[in-house]
């Protein structure tokens, strides 16, 4: 086999079969190009595989859980039988109950990204609900791969933050759409950034 000037490699008959390579990428160029995905590229990925579990409307689902599956911390394959695995089990949030919990990825795709209801609705777009005492619980840091429960105080995955978003660990916490720093708005969610360019109308809590 010989090899042309063009780096084209031929047979003895002169057909291409192939291209020689000019030059060795080095490790680094590598590794980015295979094993890492953009942000969009992930989220397409897992929504194409949630509509193949029979998802409708999967980019309306949790931004977590779907951070979450696009690191491929749950192993989903876009299988049914993905959506009833259990991804995360504890006892229940209330102290003087402590019954056995789990949450499946079916349930928790349904979960709000933000937890700030268990101020004033005592959690009710909760998901995880105990049969017993009847408490309402969130699970977080589903896209980190370290589900835990949690009052909803502390549940808040900001989905401004490009990509899939991040979870920032603070269900009064906003996005500030000018310096993109958060900010915890408070309670009552009047407060304004510190970058004085915006208040919290112009951010996002959810």
């Amino acid at each position: 086999m010989n090899i042309s000037q063009k780096g084209d490699f031929k047979t003895t008959e002169g057909q291409v079969i192939g291209v020689a390579l000019t030059s060795i990428p080095d490790y680094e160029s590598v590794r980015k190009s295979k094993n890492i995905e953009t942000s969009r590229t992930a989220e397409d990925r897992v929504n194409r595989q949630l509509m193949l579990a029979g998802v409708m409307n999967p980019e309306e689902k949790s931004y977590c859980l779907r951070a979450g599956l696009a690191k491929g911390f749950y192993n989903f394959k876009g299988r049914v039988e993905d959506l009833e695995r259990v991804i995360w089990r504890g006892k229940c949030i209330n102290k003087k109950c402590r019954e056995s919990q789990a949450a499946t990825v079916r349930m928790l795709l349904d979960q709000p990204d933000n937890g700030a209801d268990h101020i004033l609705h005592k959690a009710k777009g909760a998901v995880v609900v105990c049969s017993v005492c009847e408490e309402r619980m969130y699970v977080t840091r589903l896209c980190e791969g370290r589900p835990e429960k949690d009052t909803g105080k502390f549940h808040h995955h900001c989905k401004d933050c490009g990509g899939l978003g991040i979870c920032t660990r603070n269900a009064t916490n906003a996005h500030c759409r000018y310096c993109h720093h958060h900010f915890d708005t408070g309670i009552f969610q009047t407060a304004q950034c510190s970058c004085k360019e915006t208040v919290v109308v112009c951010c996002s809590v959810a």
